[in-house]
C-alpha cells in the first residue's frame, strides 16, 4: 500500500494473512458425521432422505451451520475494515486512515499469541 509506513504495512499484512487463515478454517467446518452411521450423524451431513431421519442444512443439530455462518460474517466485517483502511490511505490519508488503523490494531490483538504478532500493535 503506497503512502503507509512500513510498520502499518506489516500490521495490515499480518491481519490480512490471519483473516485468510480464518476464512479457510471456517469454510472447512463440516457437520458432525459418523461414517456409515447416519442415525448418529448431524442431519446437515445427510444429503438425501434416510428412513425417517430429517436431512439437509436446515435441520442441522450439531450447530456447525450457525457457528460457520457467524464466523464467516465476522471475517467479512473485518475484511471490510481492512478494505476501508486501504482505500482511505490511497484516497485521503490522514485522520480517517488513523481512525481505521485503531480498528485494525484492535483486531490484531485477537492473534497476539501468533509468533508474528508485534506487541507494539496493541491499541493505546
Amino acid at each position: 500500500m503506497a503512502g503507509v509506513s512500513s510498520e502499518n504495512d506489516r500490521l495490515y499484512a499480518f491481519v490480512a494473512a490471519r483473516l485468510d487463515e480464518e476464512q479457510s478454517r471456517a469454510e472447512a467446518m463440516e457437520h458432525f458425521s459418523v461414517h456409515e452411521q447416519p442415525y448418529y450423524s448431524c442431519a446437515g451431513s445427510r444429503t438425501e432422505p434416510y428412513g425417517d431421519l430429517e436431512w439437509g442444512e436446515e435441520h442441522c443439530d450439531c450447530f456447525v451451520a450457525e457457528r460457520k455462518g457467524k464466523r464467516l460474517r465476522e471475517i467479512a466485517a473485518m475484511s471490510a475494515v481492512l478494505t476501508a483502511y486501504e482505500m482511505s490511505v490511497a484516497m485521503v490519508g490522514g485522520a480517517l486512515s488513523r481512525g481505521l488503523l485503531v480498528l485494525v490494531r484492535a483486531h490484531a490483538v485477537i492473534w497476539e499469541d501468533h509468533p508474528d504478532f508485534d506487541p507494539a500493535w496493541r491499541p493505546g
